[in-house]
């Protein structure tokens, strides 16, 4: 299962709608997130420790600086924005 995320729920939900036609929808739901807002942040949170318990990967194509957070105990995610020539785009968990 893969969660599609995006700042404008209206556009998240539409490409959700778009992807139906290619079969991946069923393997995809949306959740509204913000890399920028804090309590998206929390919010997108929450819902991946109630869903899934865990997050096994991160995407990040906001190209927006510095998002970091927790999932479960003992692991943090951070997202820098950098380009792969500098090597400064993050995910640690």
């Amino acid at each position: 299962m893969a969660v599609l995320t995006a700042r404008d729920e209206k556009r998240g939900l539409e490409a959700l709608e778009s992807l139906k036609y290619s079969g991946l929808s069923d393997y995809l739901i949306f959740h509204r997130f913000d890399v920028a807002d804090p309590e998206s942040i929390a919010a997108l949170t929450d819902f991946v420790k109630k869903q899934f318990g865990k997050l096994d990967f991160l995407v990040n194509n906001a190209g927006t600086l510095g998002a970091t957070f927790s999932i479960a105990p003992g692991t943090e995610c951070t997202i820098a924005r950098g380009s792969s020539e500098s090597g400064k785009t993050l995910i640690d968990l």
